[in-house]
């Protein structure tokens, strides 16, 4: 076996092993869940009110779960490619310069996801022993939502760009060895 397709077996096995939660759609399921569960904690806020029950942190932890809900999609929507584009001008272009529009824009994906990455655990080592003020949930808890999302945007963005570079390779190579046998 040459070192290009040992090299090209790892790629694989690692990009299987890496996209396999989100394959999955495990971040879909637990959005859901943490759908049901904001619904849950807002009816119960609306209902203790009725009858003076406590809803001390009711609303803060209705709130983290939304960060997780809205950072969870934001790799759901990556991976299903169903982000914003500007489809009226990227359609204009022709098949070729819309896949090299694709990885220039993954590519600065990445490098955006990158630095927010860097700041969201560079925040969450700057406040680890810091809680929300009523429901004393770890503002941690907070920026690894945001952690979440951004790997799994991260790890779309890089395969997408990985699988452009091994057709590219292998487009190449079939060219090569078509011109060789002529």
């Amino acid at each position: 076996m040459n070192p290009q397709s040992r090299y090209h077996v790892f790629a694989q096995k690692a990009k299987a092993l890496l996209m396999r939660p989100i394959t999955r759609k495990y971040d879909q399921r637990l959005a859901a869940w943490c759908v049901i569960a904001i619904a849950a904690l807002i009816s119960y806020r609306i209902f203790a009110r009725q009858f003076n029950f406590p809803t001390l942190g009711v609303g803060e932890v209705s709130q983290i779960l939304v960060l997780w809900v809205v950072y969870l999609i934001l790799g759901r929507m990556e991976a299903d490619d169903r982000h914003l584009k500007v489809e009226f001008f990227y359609n204009q272009f022709p098949g070729p310069v819309q896949r090299v529009v694709d990885v220039f824009v993954d590519l600065l994906h990445a490098a955006t996801i990158t630095v927010i990455l860097y700041s969201t655990v560079d925040l969450a080592i700057k406040y680890q022993d810091t809680t929300t003020p009523i429901s004393d949930v770890p503002v941690s808890v907070l920026f690894l939502s945001a952690a979440v999302g951004c790997v799994t945007f991260l790890l779309v963005s890089l395969s997408r760009v990985i699988k452009f570079v091994q057709s590219y390779q292998s487009h190449t190579e079939t060219n090569a060895g078509d011109k060789q046998t002529q």
